[in-house]
């Protein structure tokens, strides 16, 4: 049993010389797409144009929200296409894979949507999975009551709602190829399908709130999953501003039918106790969190000043965000080319922006976000931070270090043609402080978010990008020079491509 989540993160760290590698077992892959056998599809109705409204304006709250007292048919099916869709499909040997809208480690997709409608036009109360094959809606048997919710979220964490989005992950389609490292995974892809949920909610201006504190056994219970196979990482509210809700009559769920079985993806799954052990630990709610930090000091790092970011940047982009969204690739085919400022630096203000915006209850600014520099106009090559509070770069260490980076990331030469990586940081130790164990959990959520961000902006750019969770972590840490109490979370590759249509990756 882990003491702490720094235990799991080096239980489960990469040795150059102790890789014990392992053959993936084909037999037993498993399915990306979760199916509820004789269940009604409700079709979500496909918006016929989306207006190509900037990212900038969704990240910086330029868009007002609209006060609801009930949430519309084609709002959620906008929604939901936006959050999480398939964009593209192609033929692998005998089978097709399809393209998703949220960037997976290894293409494995382990996140799952659940909505409670409330007050929602045109469904019936109750609770429902999103089938993203199908682009439907699938209602759940049974019901749902104020009660339960309240007895996962706590009545004053829980207010006026009219919807609510579950997103869960089912453990074994990661920890088939990753195994006890997975958790990480789990956590960093939510983030990326959390950040696209609550873009997607910016967009139609819709008001909303991220729970991240709540009861682990009471929440997948609610969803009728089985707790050994699929949880409950995060979920958003839409409340009602426009007065109490009339809360309908709901059946209690009362689980007249157990659907736990559909948790199971693969004929013979493998669970792996350092993932049942890190989630379990991190359960635990810290119910007076601390909301003071070091942030990018934290790290152990002498920092040098060396510019402040306008925050008049560009803002008019090339490709609009419902467009980003259906374009999102991971590519490898990068070339040695600069990016110019003016666009690094929007991405790097759209990557330093608050994670807990219209969100008080989820959250901590406790990811640093760092970078270096290889190819990037007005800045030398060197291991930099970017201190979100004041706006601001600091100079961590000089020269170039991609090309140590890219050897630390499992040799995937590639990396070395980015003109930047993006690194996600944070002090482990700091977290729990602050937060509890659950910190871990919020702290990587966050850094998925990040990246999911970096990847739209990339999109919006025409530039490319790649997610990167596996590296070997001690190398990593002592090339940044990172004290003992922190680690690199994640790491993103971005640059220009040699030509946006090759090598694109699926994940």
């Amino acid at each position: 049993m882990f003491k702490s989540a720094l235990d799991y993160q080096d239980f489960t760290s990469y040795d150059r010389f102790d890789m014990r590698g392992h053959a993936l077992d084909w037999a037993n892959q498993p399915s990306v797409f979760k199916e509820y056998g004789g269940i009604e599809h409700l079709p979500l109705v496909i918006p016929g144009n989306f207006s190509q409204v900037s990212l900038s304006d969704l990240h910086d709250n330029r868009l007002e929200t609209t006060p609801e007292s009930s949430f519309s048919h084609s709002s959620l099916s906008s929604v939901l296409t936006l959050c999480h869709t398939i964009t593209a499909k192609a033929r692998y040997g005998a089978s097709y894979f399809y393209y998703r809208s949220v960037a997976s480690a290894g293409a494995l997709y382990p996140f799952e949507t659940y909505i409670c409608a409330i007050n929602v036009d045109g469904l019936e109360p109750g609770r429902y999975h999103h089938n993203v094959a199908r682009n439907s809606l699938q209602k759940l048997p049974g019901g749902a009551s104020r009660t339960e919710l309240e007895e996962i979220f706590s009545p004053s964490k829980f207010e006026n709602p009219i919807l609510v989005f579950f997103l869960t992950v089912i453990f074994f389609r990661s920890s088939w190829k990753y195994r006890e490292r997975a958790y990480r995974y789990h956590l960093l892809d939510t983030g990326h399908l959390l950040e696209n949920l609550t873009l997607a909610l910016k967009y139609i201006q819709s008001d909303f709130n991220i729970l991240l504190d709540f009861n682990d056994s009471k929440a997948n219970q609610f969803l009728n999953i089985d707790a050994t196979r699929e949880a409950c990482l995060a979920a958003v509210t839409v409340p009602s501003r426009t007065g109490p809700v009339n809360w309908p009559d709901l059946v209690s769920a009362g689980l007249s039918t157990d659907l736990s079985g559909c948790s199971k993806v693969s004929v013979a799954e493998i669970q792996y106790r350092a993932i049942n052990d890190i989630h379990l630990l991190t359960s635990d709610i810290n119910d007076a969190p601390d909301n003071s930090g070091k942030g990018a000091f934290s790290l152990g790092l002498n920092l040098e000043f060396v510019r402040k970011i306008d925050r008049v940047a560009k803002t008019a982009k090339p490709v609009g965000y419902p467009e980003c969204v259906f374009s999102r690739r991971s590519s490898r085919n990068f070339v040695k080319l600069e990016m110019s400022s003016e666009d690094f630096d929007w991405m790097l203000l759209l990557a330093g922006a608050s994670t807990s915006e219209q969100g008080r209850n989820c959250g901590c600014n406790v990811v640093v976000t760092g970078f270096l520099a290889q190819s990037v106009q007005g800045l030398s090559n060197g291991f930099y931070i970017f201190d979100e509070t004041d706006q601001s770069i600091y100079r961590a260490k000089k020269g170039s270090l991609s090309d140590d980076m890219t050897r630390i990331c499992l040799d995937q030469a590639w990396l070395a043609n980015c003109a930047v990586h993006f690194l996600l940081m944070f002090n482990m130790l700091e977290v729990e402080r602050r937060f509890g164990h659950r910190g871990y959990r919020r702290a990587m959520l966050a850094a998925g978010r990040i990246g999911q961000r970096l990847y739209l902006a990339a999109a919006s750019l025409r530039l490319g990008c790649c997610g990167i969770g596996a590296f070997y972590d001690a190398e990593a840490s002592k090339l940044l020079g990172l004290n003992d109490e922190s680690r690199l979370t994640y790491l993103l590759g971005v640059g220009p491509l040699k030509k946006r249509s090759q090598n694109n990756r699926p994940e």
